[in-house]
């Protein structure tokens, strides 16, 4: 058994907090502080032998700013959920497979105001607590937050990461075209720190009077044939995305951060226990982002009073934001990162790569064109990649002896055939029947238990989640696997959120064995 000097350091870059006793929490801290609070954790791996994460040697390797040249990144990943169930227990090994380590269940066991099977109003409030007792040298490490219940992952952090950059500069330079250079600074900056969510068809608590409804900006780049010649007819399969769903979530620590603490404070200031959708964390997030958008529109309007902004019903609201209501929320438009269900029946689907060029023939007008022809829809070159390493890096012989290449060939993916991408998280909005449609289609179930035991001890052997650095960083899971498991205990880590404040490990047996045949088949 490690010492709890050993434990202190392995866990030191992970996470870990002082909540009063000697136990371990979720928020990254300094080695000297760990040292004494972690007293109890068996069985951790030693850093001397398989480090986990890169120990800093100074205060100059700790992360500076995005976009600066620097070492290591971490991306924190939590998954709201406060019970096990099939749907929690798929999204957890579909996220092990991919080689995210091991989640954060926020609010995991919790009760009254935290429990999210009682109110979607918990998962801001714990994951809000969480982020406030995280260390400020995490600021610059990613976040990821996903719904526990109706998410499952197709593509690691390797894409995911990459792309979440990508879209980063992409929300940059529509800033920039809305606003102009010098005006995007001062009313939406820093730029480059977007918290960005999943988009959905409509708006949700559908009420044409909230900024969070009419004041959002026109999707950049989809032009009115974008869903075809019944673009924007008003059928939600022609609708373009435009909205924010609060399903699915990822930024930097410290911009995420702000925005939940401005949402719980939004809740707490306009609560109204007689409101239909009072429970809905959407619902005030959708608010929060009205805010920010009235703000920008309101610096135009007063630089030039005919600015041209998005159009609204005449007795639409238009409150007075305050002077920090911008929080970077940005919206994941074209699909590169989450991909929600709702309005995408017609065109998501698991598809068969297996022509020439990795391609898959689209045959069906779903868009309803009048000179609808045949054509190739390709399989992402970054998806490939991710998933070659992790195929070439699992031995061949559990495979069935096939090659990477033979494997990506035989596989479906999910892809979106309107923004032609291959989508690396699939959140279920709307009907709950495409889970079970789609998750024996993924292209890890025939070799999900191989692949579990393989990305265990990719975790445990400290590989980065990219062969080179991405936003000049070497990127890593923020938490490891406790050295003591067994390979194929693909389990997460509580929150504390429970009123014992406890923060346990919990094994893949202990959350899913009553769902296995629903994960294994």
């Amino acid at each position: 058994m490690d010492s709890a000097a050993d434990v202190g350091k392995r866990i030191s870059t992970a996470f870990c907090q002082f909540k009063g006793r000697v136990f371990l929490t979720l928020a990254l801290v300094s080695v000297s502080s760990l040292v004494v609070i972690l007293t109890v954790l068996s069985g951790s791996v030693n850093l001397n032998e398989t480090p986990f994460l890169e120990r800093p040697t100074s205060v100059a390797s700790r992360p500076p700013q995005i976009g600066a040249l620097q070492r290591t990144g971490r991306l924190h990943f939590h998954v709201a959920a406060s019970t096990a169930n099939k749907q929690l227990c798929r999204a957890i090994v579909s996220s092990a497979v991919n080689r995210y380590g091991p989640p954060i269940l926020a609010g995991w066991n919790a009760t009254n105001k935290k429990d999210i099977g009682k109110t979607h109003l918990a998962k801001v409030r714990v994951v809000s607590e969480h982020l406030d007792n995280m260390a400020p040298d995490t600021d610059d490490d990613l976040f990821l937050l996903i719904d526990g219940y109706d998410v499952q992952l197709q593509l690691g952090p390797e894409v995911l990461i990459q792309r979440y950059f990508k879209v980063v500069a992409a929300e940059d330079e529509r800033i920039i075209q809305q606003l102009g250079p010098a005006l995007a600074e001062e009313v939406a900056g820093p730029l480059g720190r977007h918290v960005v969510f999943g988009a959905d068809k409509v708006c949700w608590p559908t009420d044409q009077r909230r900024p969070g409804c009419w004041a959002i900006p026109p999707v950049p780049g989809m032009d009115d044939r974008m869903f075809g010649p019944l673009t924007e007819s008003g059928d939600m399969a022609f609708l373009r995305p435009r909205w924010l769903n609060s399903g699915t979530i990822m930024g930097p620590v410290k911009e995420v951060r702000s925005l939940f603490r401005a949402t719980l404070a939004h809740i707490n200031a306009t609560y109204r226990p007689d409101y239909e959708f009072r429970e809905s964390d959407q619902f005030y997030m959708t608010e929060v982002w009205g805010l920010q958008e009235l703000g920008r529109i309101n610096a135009q309007l007063e630089k030039d009073p005919k600015a041209k902004h998005p159009s609204h019903v005449d007795d639409a609201f238009w409150p007075k934001p305050g002077p920090e209501s911008n929080h970077h929320i940005a919206i994941d438009y074209w699909s590169n990162l989450f991909q929600t269900w709702a309005g995408y029946t017609e065109y998501v689907d698991w598809r068969t790569f297996d022509r020439p060029g990795h391609a898959f023939t689209v045959d069906q007008n779903v868009r309803a064109e009048v000179t609808f022809r045949p054509w190739d829809l390709h399989l992402a070159g970054d998806a490939m990649r991710a998933i070659h390493r992790i195929f070439a890096s699992t031995k061949r012989s559990t495979l069935m002896g096939k090659t990477s290449d033979k494997l990506i060939l035989e596989s479906q993916f999910g892809s979106n055939i309107i923004t032609k991408t291959t989508l690396p998280i699939y959140h279920c909005t709307g009907a709950k029947d495409a889970l079970e449609t789609f998750w024996p289609r993924m292209w890890f179930f025939p070799y999900i238990r191989t692949l579990m035991r393989s990305a265990i001890a990719s975790c445990r052997a400290g590989e980065a989640y990219t062969p080179q650095p991405v936003d000049g960083r070497m990127w890593y899971p923020a938490l490891p696997y406790p050295e003591d498991i067994r390979l194929d205990d693909a389990g997460a880590w509580s929150d504390g959120s429970a009123d014992s404040g406890e923060v346990e490990w919990l094994s893949f047996e202990t959350l899913c064995r009553p769902f296995e045949g629903d994960i294994f088949g």
